[in-house]
């Protein structure tokens, strides 16, 4: 079977408009173009300038909602100016005729869900999105984190299964986990990769169910006890209360191997709305909790760009038509290269160790967003996204 491969698409300039003179603040709108769609998003940054080497905080808003709203929402551009990193307010796209994102986890294209086969994969838009941060204003690859309300909250849940070796930490608010059942049985299960969760929740929200609705360690509460099992073993939780109102759900406090913490905070009489209640602001929290967190190893790196790696050799692209299922890189790789393909899970599907050449055969890969990690003999490791069709 022959899939075609192509480099991830070109993306459109920023457009950038300045807050008024003597505001120490970078505010700006942008659009890429991802699986043909032009895609847009708002970004704020401390100072006059996007800075590099900075983390990363992706916001997505609710269903029907927009950029601009959660934005204003979540109050998160103080955050950012307070901790020195970048925040992006993605906007989504019409699916079922409703502004959402496609959060329903699974293995084929399209949003089964709501029985939208067309629906656009916006896994692969946040892969763009981290491309194009990278190559315009080279953000940290280590420090890459994400947050979102309601049916954004639902989206990070979907990255925390299929994301968790390019995000550090995952902060859903209002939100669950949808999506088909082996599918996610698996991914909480043999393919499981640990992560860090911090849900935030109203209780009781009249829109999305709070997920510890009878208040019951012992009982299993939807997804954090399947990421509790993961991470560390332990399915219940132990409570502590924060301030008044307000109380700390733990089902993995960090002192496992792994580090990761995995916690739902209980808003008590909260709707839905953001986590904030007097004494506790949820995106403070959030940010508190995300900067314990980084990528030991990340798949790529921003240093230059992710297409922009200078090896003091020829630069290394990929070419644009593939003959037989096969990656032909724009020079032959030096003797002893490491070549790695990564699916849209982040998991490794091929690897060639001492491989030299300009040509590599690929596995029969299903349609998808992938990564083609090189690292040349004395030389940066490189990360070439390719989309399989």
């Amino acid at each position: 079977m022959e899939h075609k491969l192509l480099i991830h698409p070109a993306v459109l300039a920023a457009a950038i408009t300045l807050l008024p003179l003597g505001l120490r603040a970078f505010d700006a709108t942008g659009s890429l173009v991802s699986q043909g769609l032009t895609r847009d998003f708002i970004y704020h940054a401390p100072g006059v300038a996007v800075a590099e080497d900075l983390p990363l905080v992706f916001v997505f808003h609710g269903l029907g909602s927009t950029a601009a709203e959660v934005q204003y929402q979540s109050g998160f551009d103080a955050v950012a100016d307070a901790n020195n990193f970048v925040v992006v307010y993605p906007s989504s796209t019409l699916i079922g005729g409703d502004v959402q994102w496609n959060v329903y986890a699974d293995d084929v294209p399209g949003h089964a869900g709501i029985g939208e086969p067309t629906a656009t994969d916006d896994v692969v838009f946040v892969d763009d999105l981290i491309d194009w941060f990278c190559m315009n204003h080279q953000i940290d690859a280590s420090r890459i984190y994400v947050t979102g309300f309601s049916n954004g909250g639902n989206f990070c849940y979907l990255l925390a299964l299929q994301r968790p070796q390019k995000i550090a930490a995952f902060a859903p608010t209002s939100a669950n986990l949808v999506g088909e059942t082996t599918y996610m049985d698996d991914m909480l299960g043999a393919s499981f990769t640990p992560v860090a969760i911090y849900h935030v929740h109203g209780d009781p929200d009249s829109v999305v169910p709070y997920p510890d609705a009878v208040h019951d360690p012992a009982q299993w509460t939807w997804p954090l006890s399947s990421f509790g099992s993961g991470d560390c073993g332990v399915s219940e939780y132990t409570s502590q209360n924060i301030v008044p109102a307000v109380d700390r759900l733990t089902w993995c406090d960090g002192s496992a191997g792994n580090g990761k913490r995995v916690e739902l905070i209980r808003c008590a009489g909260l709707d839905h709305a953001w986590g904030d209640l007097p004494g506790y602001s949820a995106s403070n929290a959030i940010w508190e909790f995300f900067s314990g967190y980084t990528i030991d190893a990340p798949l790529f790196t921003c240093a230059v760009g992710v297409q922009e790696m200078t090896y003091g050799i020829t630069p290394l692209t990929l070419q644009a038509t593939i003959v037989d299922n096969a990656i032909g890189f724009s020079r032959a790789l030096s003797m002893g290269s490491d070549v790695r393909v990564i699916d849209p899970q982040g998991r490794e599907v091929l690897r060639r160790q001492g491989f030299a050449g300009s040509g590599l055969s690929l596995p029969d890969l299903a349609p998808g967003c992938y990564r083609v990690n090189v690292r040349e003999p004395g030389a940066a490791g490189l990360a070439l996204p390719i989309i399989v069709r």
